[in-house]
């Protein structure tokens, strides 16, 4: 029994990983797995841009058919976006668990050690911090922001537990670019929470560095541990959220005494619960340096809700015969931002796409609806038309986003001033 419980977690998590990690940790046995399953033929390893990559046959046969037509294009394995391709897998098997779940869940081990490995699975899948990169890839070096188009930015690490952070602090383009200590209330600093794949370098978070500087904002961002070239560590909610707070504290010793910028915080999926969970707690026990304003991109209500959202976790956590909740706690995953959020003072923009396939647009709602039931009346929820096709990383591109930064930028200034007048 345990046998056939291993081989098929094994089977799930080579489903789930990119091609170039099955290769990496399984080898051709992997691959051949990965594409019998996904019945794409027989499968094994190749050397495809300097990375080992998992080929299947029938990937293989599609790709002469497209030369020989002389069609534009790509093979999926090479160009297409890593993230979309693993949720698409995602998808291809949602119908399969769905249709599981409606098993007898007795016919399923319950043992502590089957826990273990699904646990382990379910984590996996909160946090993913494989390096994406694209066609040109390796011509990016996370350490020389330069090589990602950003000229205006600077890399530096900041020492946190046990080690450092990976960061890069990026001014608005001009002359008159400002350090860090150097900013004062006339000047914006935007403090970036990345969400659960990749790098500070995932092309599409540094479109919205590139939105914020070109509105005159300055720009600090950083990986979590775990992450990129910061300290390796065993990733949980806890490990990254003191990691912000680490960021929150070094900004706050490094801007000057006497005159702040207007602060603000911008989290992107799961950036958004690291985001709130890691405020509540800056806001109860620091007064020195004050988040004005915070803006939720793409946001989720809780982790629980999330997971969910994937006939995929249904069927995990049912399998587990533990409730989601139980299951989350275990591996330090709650990210319960419906509870964070409501008590939180500074103004609140939240920004989500009807097209979001990864983190649907309700979660953002339900959200929302815990803020205004929670009192906190300075929240804005604004939705994106399907139409636009923004999907849950494209909202840097949304016609109007400037102008509802804007807003928010106006209301943090009066909140700031506000502030002002209660401390004196």
């Amino acid at each position: 029994m345990y046998l056939k419980h291993a081989f098929l977690l094994l089977a799930l998590t080579i489903h789930l990983a990119t091609s170039d990690f099955v290769c990496t940790t399984t080898g051709n046995f992997g691959c051949n797995l990965k594409c019998s399953l996904y019945k794409r033929g027989s499968g094994s390893c190749q050397n495809i841009d300097e990375r080992k990559k998992c080929v299947c046959l029938e990937e293989e046969v599609e790709e002469k058919i497209d030369e020989a037509s002389e069609e534009t294009t790509t093979i999926i394995s090479i160009v297409e976006d890593e993230e979309e391709s693993f949720w698409k897998e995602v998808d291809v098997y949602d119908e399969y668990f769905k249709e599981k779940e409606n098993e007898d869940k007795e016919s399923y081990s319950k043992k502590d050690e089957d826990n273990k490995y699904l646990s382990w699975i379910l984590k996996k899948l909160i946090f993913f911090p494989a390096e994406r990169k694209g066609f040109f890839g390796f011509l990016q070096d996370i350490e020389k922001p330069s090589t990602f188009g950003l000229n205006n930015a600077v890399n530096f690490r900041i020492p946190c537990e046990n080690g450092s952070l990976g960061a890069w602090f990026i001014s608005p383009l001009g002359e008159n670019q400002k350090a860090l200590s150097e900013l004062d209330s006339n000047d914006t600093l935007a403090l970036y929470l990345h969400g659960s794949s990749a790098t500070r370098g995932y092309s599409h978070r540094v479109e919205m560095y590139r939105k914020l500087t070109g509105m005159g904002y300055y720009v600090l961002t950083f990986d979590y541990r775990g992450y990129a070239d910061s300290t390796d560590v065993n990733i949980s909610e806890g490990t990254v959220v003191n990691d912000t707070l680490t960021v929150l504290k070094f900004i706050g010793s490094n801007l000057s005494e006497d005159e702040k910028p207007l602060f603000l915080v911008w989290g992107h999926s799961l950036g958004t619960a690291i985001g709130t969970n890691s405020l509540l707690q800056w806001q109860n026990s620091n007064l020195e340096l004050r988040v004005h304003g915070i803006v939720l991109e793409s946001p989720f209500n809780n982790m629980e809700d999330e997971i969910h959202r994937f006939a995929l976790g249904r069927f995990m956590t049912g399998w587990l015969g533990q409730n989601h909740t139980a299951i989350l706690m275990s591996v330090d995953a709650e990210f319960r931002s419906s509870d964070y959020l409501p008590q939180l003072h500074a103004p609140t923009l939240i920004l989500h796409a009807d097209n979001d396939r990864l983190v649907p647009s309700y979660l953002g709602e339900r959200l929302y609806k815990s803020a205004i039931d929670g009192g906190k009346n300075n929240t804005r929820f604004v939705l994106f038309p399907a139409d636009m096709k923004l999907g849950h990383k494209y909202i840097y591109s949304a016609p109007g986003l400037a102008a509802f930064i804007k807003d928010l930028e106006q209301e943090a200034r009066d909140f700031r001033q506000n502030q002002t007048i209660i401390i004196s």
